[in-house]
């Protein structure tokens, strides 16, 4: 028989060798994929640097891939209701020798060796109660933010007792402090924010749900904003409330509508809407416009649904990048609300502002850092509100001011 005419073998199981082939075109084409990537963020980079007077260095803070819409979602520190995972840092490029790495975990280091045994913080002055619960408030919301929740994380300790701690100072008719409006609003934040990380816990509900008729019913004054005790409504005070009315929205509470509403017609009375000064902001109708308080109009708007793109909000951007955050000569540092507030007005309005403010908040965060000695890792404090407030103000807000932002950037920025 001719060996020509001979029968062809076939392989006995062909469709284990075609998944054989379709594996290793996959694995081939995600290899390709992500040196593709790296090219083109090395090259976006180089482009970057050469365009700005800005460092080289990406900002340890700022997102990197314009692919997930996140905007909407942004709250106190760029996205509310954060349970686990921190976003502070882990997944983003740094800058090598800034100690960006080490920043907020020393910080929260600091926190938590100095957490009293009742589980709060003291605001190191005269036995100033609300002080104390704004001052625990804010901590407990770094630890929140950074991934420590009551369940979760290196320090879920310190924030159960102080969580603990928060829910204790509430009174019968919801209100938290003696006095003060910023404690109530501050504490009300947190008590909503701890609830998407322990929903199993119903007096944590019960408890955030009364802070917000509290905030609604009682404190929100008929111009529609809030006010300290005996003042008329400000916008440095309702940027607080709307906060924890943001938050408790997301944590599904119920949160009347009108609220919203009313606090609208206030944010309109104190933003400049049209002229050279458009989308600059007062703290009272009436004042003149400032820095802090365009950077409050910004984030409010936000709260309350506006489009990023609105000439308002692109105008409030442009008018932060030139008013950056600065640190004196001896270490003092601008007032930290500013640099809070700035860096996530600055988010709210793209990718230019968010990059200059950012850079700036982030240089004078880390070159001010205690970075050895008992303070390790806490900031000094030197602003207007830590020297009332202390050590334990400034450390906290100062972690607050790194968490603002998310993992990638809106998809907005790119169009």
């Amino acid at each position: 028989m001719d060996e020509s005419a001979a029968p062809v073998k076939r392989p006995r199981f062909p469709w284990v060798v075609a998944l054989l082939c379709a594996l290793a075109l996959t694995v081939l084409a995600i290899g390709c994929s992500k040196e593709l990537d790296a090219t083109q963020n090395a090259a976006e980079s180089g482009s970057e640097a050469s365009q700005t007077q800005a460092p080289s260095e990406q900002d340890p803070g700022a997102p990197e891939s314009p692919e997930v819409d996140l905007r909407g979602r942004v709250g106190v520190v760029g996205n509310l209701g954060l349970s686990r995972g921190g976003r502070y840092g882990y997944r983003q490029r740094r800058r090598t020798g800034r100690h960006a790495r080490n920043a907020v975990p020393s910080a929260l280091g600091w926190l938590a060796r100095h957490q009293r045994t009742d589980g709060s913080w003291s605001s190191e002055g005269a036995d100033d109660r609300d002080a104390d619960c704004m001052v625990t408030g804010l901590a407990l919301l770094a630890f929140l933010w950074s991934g420590n929740t009551p369940r979760y994380g290196k320090h879920q300790g310190v924030a159960q007792e102080a969580l603990d701690w928060v829910m204790g100072q509430q009174r019968e008719d919801g209100s938290f402090g003696e006095s003060s409006v910023l404690a109530h609003a501050i504490c009300g934040i947190t008590i909503s924010e701890a609830l998407r990380c322990v929903a199993s816990r119903p007096e944590v509900g019960v408890s955030a749900q009364k802070a917000v008729d509290y905030s609604c019913n009682v404190l929100q004054t008929a111009s529609g904003g809030w006010a300290k005790a005996g003042e008329s409504a400000s916008l440095d005070t309702t940027v607080w409330f709307l906060m924890q009315l943001k938050s408790a929205k997301n944590a599904a509470l119920e949160v009347p509508e009108g609220a919203f509403e009313m606090a609208s017609g206030f944010l309109s009375s104190v933003t400049v809407l049209e002229g050279d000064n458009a989308g600059q902001a007062a703290n009272r109708p009436g004042e003149p416009p400032t820095s802090l308080a365009t950077a409050h109009g910004i984030v409010c708007r936000s709260f309350l649904g506006a489009d990023w793109r609105e000439p308002l909000a692109q105008a409030g951007g442009s008018y932060l990048a030139l008013h950056l955050p600065r640190w004196e000569g001896d270490g003092a540092p601008p007032d930290l609300r500013y640099v809070y507030f700035g860096r996530l007005a600055a988010f709210q309005v793209g990718r230019e502002a968010w990059l200059t403010f950012g850079r700036a908040a982030v240089d004078g965060l880390l070159d001010s850092q205690v970075r050895d000695g008992d303070e390790e890792g806490s900031w000094e404090p030197l602003d207007p509100w830590s020297h009332r407030w202390g050590r334990a103000y400034s450390t906290a807000v100062s972690i607050l001011c790194f968490e603002v932002y998310v993992p990638r950037p809106p998809r907005q920025w790119t169009e």
